[in-house]
């Protein structure tokens, strides 16, 4: 048995939907792998999973929109001179 993390979606489009496990944290920071074989989305072999999983059929997306970009970009440029 082998298990792989990545955040390479690419991956998706080659391994069987029974392969593929999905973490999902709530805002509490509690976990919860689900397969997304699992769900009630008919996934048929002209379905393309990497794009349902974009979408969000299967969450798990990371949300960054409370980031503030700018203000990292300025401590990269400090640490990086």
């Amino acid at each position: 048995q082998l298990i792989i993390t990545t955040h390479n979606t690419m991956l998706l489009e080659s391994i069987d939907p029974k392969s593929i496990y999905v973490i999902y944290v709530d805002y509490k920071g509690n976990k919860r792998a689900s397969c997304i074989d699992d769900y009630d989305i008919r996934i048929q072999k002209n379905n393309n999973v990497r794009d349902m999983y974009l979408k969000g059929l299967f969450g798990g997306i990371p949300y960054s929109g409370n980031i503030d970009y700018s203000n990292i970009y300025g401590i990269l440029n400090e640490i990086k001179d």
